[in-house]
């Protein structure tokens, strides 16, 4: 995100514009499509530009519409963010709620009313930028903090982290699907990626 100029909306792409719809809400659309929708890798391709481009895509060749998402997902959604190889702390899929949540305590902001009118860079930095204290830090700390080793005086602090733990965890499928789907996509980006 940068404060000195509006983010790009479009971009040239084999001599034509393709004008982008970056709201946040859109993003966590193509984000919950990955995690819920029994794709193969063509669809995925295509629905999640069907959501992200304002022009219709349908005459690129499948080769140039994957080398368009990976360019609206390392450009504009990601930036220069790496893929963690370790457990993630939040989803911004899963955790919808406390998100939802925390932006009200946080920001007084209510994010239905935000939907088409919020970009994707600022939600994620209002999320980056959320205070200690809000619902979503609370869950984020739960599922980060180590259980600590067992004493004599700690055994219930330890019991009550497992359940808070156990609570707040990422479930890791929503269907069967969902990791091919999540690995097929990353994969295609990432490939596109390396080809430059």
């Amino acid at each position: 995100m940068l404060l000195t100029r509006d983010s790009e909306t479009s971009v040239e792409f084999w001599g034509r514009r393709f004008d982008f719809d970056l709201a946040f809400d859109r993003v966590l659309a193509v984000y919950e499509i990955i995690e819920t929708e029994d794709l193969d890798e063509t669809e995925l391709v295509d629905v999640a530009l069907r959501i992200l481009v304002k022009n219709s895509v349908d005459t690129l060749p499948l080769s140039l519409k994957k080398v368009l998402l990976n360019h609206i997902f390392i450009k504009h959604i990601n930036g220069e963010e790496k893929r963690s190889s370790g457990k993630s702390s939040m989803s911004y899929t899963k955790d919808a709620a406390y998100i939802y949540a925390s932006f009200m305590q946080a920001y007084g902001m209510d994010l239905t009313k935000e939907r088409g009118r919020l970009s994707w860079s600022k939600f994620k930095a209002l999320v980056e930028g959320l205070p200690a204290g809000t619902k979503l830090r609370e869950v984020i700390e739960i599922r980060s903090r180590k259980i600590p080793k067992r004493t004599k005086h700690n055994s219930e602090e330890i019991r009550n982290l497992i359940a808070l733990k156990k609570h707040y965890a990422l479930k890791t499928k929503v269907n069967n699907n969902y990791q091919e789907g999540a690995t097929a996509l990353f994969n295609i980006l990432k490939a596109q990626a390396e080809s430059r």
